[in-house]
């Protein structure tokens, strides 16, 4: 049952691809291997960004045929009285009732200054490369602090906080001590 079905998968691929291979060949193109143009003659080949480049080849160009050749690129002539103005080629005509519906409105142009509010999702946070960690090495507790809030700036020799340190407390002394007997002993000899 699945090979059957999947025989006549097969099929349908083949004959999809057969239609769509010989409908190519019979409408697609002509015996010259040009494009059908409805049986007007091709005059040139015009890109479409650049208007003054012609070509006999398609290279990715469109078509200019023999009629209406003379406007591409040019205004059309004024319209005879009694009838509505040319316009140039390409131009589209909005109706003024669709002109109201669409929001369209004329005034004129004055220069000045305005006040825009523009609003956008964002995230603030540190410079990372700039944030300097500090650990006091003693047990101790934070007499006073001389940065109150998050974000105040520090120049760098401004004290941060006053610790005290019953254990550092002991080893100035000490040490405080140390140098009192070292100039006793200078004076002694």
């Amino acid at each position: 049952m699945k090979t059957l079905r999947a025989l006549l998968m097969i099929l349908l691929v083949v004959a999809v691809f057969a239609a769509g291979f010989g409908y190519g060949r019979w409408y697609g193109k002509t015996a010259g291997g040009a494009a059908q143009t409805g049986g007007r003659k091709i005059l040139y080949y015009v890109d479409p960004m650049h208007t003054a480049y012609k070509s006999d080849k398609p290279e990715s160009l469109r078509l200019r045929h023999a009629i209406g050749a003379s406007l591409c690129g040019r205004r059309a002539r004024p319209a005879p009285a009694g009838e509505a103005p040319a316009m140039p080629m390409g131009t589209i005509k909005v109706s003024p009732e669709k002109q109201q519906l669409i929001g369209v409105s004329y005034g004129e142009v004055e220069s000045g200054a305005e006040a825009h509010t523009f609003r956008a999702v964002g995230k603030v946070a540190f410079d990372e490369t700039r944030i300097a960690r500090v650990h006091a090495r003693v047990e101790g507790w934070i007499d006073r602090v001389f940065v109150d809030f998050t974000g105040q700036l520090v120049e760098k020799g401004q004290p941060l906080l006053t610790l005290y340190s019953p254990e550092m407390l002991a080893t100035q002394q000490e040490y405080l001590l140390a140098l009192k007997s070292k100039d006793m002993l200078k004076t002694a000899r």
